[in-house]
């Protein structure tokens, strides 16, 4: 029986270069690259759009020459963001309404990040992930998957990312101004960490730094799940100024 397959394209927008890559992922979750392209761009200072014209166009060039690799013509991408702007907190929330038809269902558990984003919003400020770490069950902490389960009680520990409203806003205009639908914005090192970690080191403990050209991007995970994440403006174009003023 042949599989279905689904067409994704992944655009990261950094401080040297604009990377695209377009894949064909089965229903099983194998993937085949079709088609790739790294464009230079100067649009960018330390993650942050600076030069708009300049990084639509660097975003453009990327996207043709994937397209024409792969053969085939995208509509819509998810958009990797980095950037001094972004920034975590891990909250702690009470889910009074949970479980109150006597059980916990798979669609309370879903309705929890859109929930805890929802309550997270500030002005200036756009929530680009609510990942739950762990629930406390009637005073019982450190569960994973509370489906199933009974409570009259139910809290939630979950690691909220987010980013300048204005950034943000900037990032997803640049990318339609090539015709090209954003699915979603994905914290560059959470997108790192996924095609490098393996369940196991999620699960004993790792942290992953990712080196930019502006920015270095640090995501570490605990039992399984992000804990921290953060970025700094400093990346691998102050290192190498610095060694060139050294020598």
């Amino acid at each position: 029986m042949m599989q279905s397959s689904r067409i994704i394209t992944a655009i990261d927008v950094g401080t040297t270069k604009i990377f695209t890559l377009i894949a064909s992922v089965t229903d099983a979750g194998s993937m085949e690259a079709l088609g790739h392209s790294v464009v230079p761009c100067t649009g960018l200072v330390k993650g942050n759009i600076e030069d708009v014209l300049e990084t639509q166009r660097a975003i453009r060039e990327s996207i043709d020459v994937a397209q024409r690799q792969a053969g085939i013509q995208i509509k819509s991408a998810y958009v990797g963001i980095t950037g001094g702007h972004i920034s975590f907190e891990n909250r702690r929330e009470i889910l009074d309404w949970v479980g109150s038809h006597g059980v916990i269902t798979d669609e309370d558990i879903k309705k929890v990040p859109e929930m805890v984003a929802s309550a997270s919003k500030h002005i200036g400020r756009k929530v680009l992930h609510a990942l739950p770490i762990s629930f406390t069950l009637d005073g019982e902490k450190g569960i994973r998957d509370p489906m199933g389960m009974h409570s009259n009680r139910l809290e939630v520990e979950t690691h909220v990312v987010t980013g300048s409203s204005m950034a943000v806003d900037r990032l997803i205009r640049a990318v339609e101004s090539a015709g090209i639908k954003v699915d979603g914005v994905v914290l560059g090192s959470m997108a790192s960490s996924e095609s490098v970690l393996t369940p196991m080191e999620r699960a004993k403990g790792t942290a992953v730094i990712d080196m930019g050209g502006g920015t270095t991007d640090i995501i570490v995970y605990k039992s399984g799940t992000i804990s921290y994440s953060t970025v700094i403006p400093v990346g691998g174009y102050q290192f190498t100024n610095d060694i060139c003023l050294t020598y």
